[in-house]
């Protein structure tokens, strides 16, 4: 009963300008995110995932001070179905 999945999702998020104008954003209006994921069934209730993303971003964005043009972030996840 063990199954795999593989996975390469390609995501793209486009936001109006106008939210950067009422102050309630800043950064960039666009970007683009690369995923890597592998699933693991080990039986009919689990799921483990595994994923890692790359996204880009159109213009810098600023967090705690620090200026970045893109990030990279690597999650697992345990899913158990009663």
């Amino acid at each position: 009963w063990p199954a795999w999945d593989v996975l390469f999702p390609v995501e793209e998020i486009n936001t109006d300008t106008g939210l950067f104008d009422t102050g309630l954003a800043t950064g960039t209006d666009q970007a683009l995110a690369y995923t890597a994921g592998l699933n693991w069934y080990p039986n009919g209730h689990t799921r483990v995932m595994l994923n890692g993303v790359h996204v880009d971003y159109d213009d810098e964005i600023t967090v705690d001070g620090q200026t970045n043009d893109n990030e990279d972030v690597a999650l697992l996840r345990l899913q158990y179905n009663l």
